[in-house]
């Protein structure tokens, strides 16, 4: 659920820096890079998770 709606949040974001920026290779790197960022975060909380539903 977490990592479903941090992807929302990015693509959201994305798209209203794309409408207020139409330079395609700065929303691009900013792109990438936001979702470098929020992948890693989600996927050690999802993997924290299942230690402690495992326990």
């Amino acid at each position: 659920m977490r990592t479903l709606t941090s992807v929302q949040d990015v693509v959201f974001v994305f798209s209203n820096y794309n409408l207020m920026n139409p330079t395609t290779y700065g929303t691009r790197k900013e792109f990438r890079c936001s979702v470098h960022y929020t992948q890693q975060p989600s996927a050690a909380i999802t993997k924290k998770e299942e230690g402690k539903s495992k326990f």
